[in-house]
């Protein structure tokens, strides 16, 4: 689903909704990329990111666990530990 968040018009970079090839892959080289959303949609478009040669990629969620088995969950986080749960 689309949507719009307060400000997004002041906002200077890109914004893409990562479906229907959507996402400005051509400006994602060097550049820092923020995913909003969790789950196995979230960790296929941090993994495009990366294929298309991103700085670095943050997934934003309001849960603390992707829904993920725990290795790409540990992976994500940078944890010292996989997250427990």
């Amino acid at each position: 689903r689309i949507v719009d968040y307060p400000g997004e018009d002041q906002f200077d970079g890109n914004i893409g909704y990562g479906m229907n090839d959507d996402a400005p892959y051509e400006s994602f080289m060097g550049n820092n990329i923020a995913i909003l959303g969790n789950g196995a949609f979230a960790v296929e478009n941090a993994r495009t990111c990366i294929e298309h040669g991103c700085n670095k990629v943050f997934i934003v969620t309001r849960r603390k666990n992707l829904a993920s088995p725990r290795l790409p969950c540990w992976f994500v986080h940078q944890g010292p530990a996989p997250t427990p749960g």
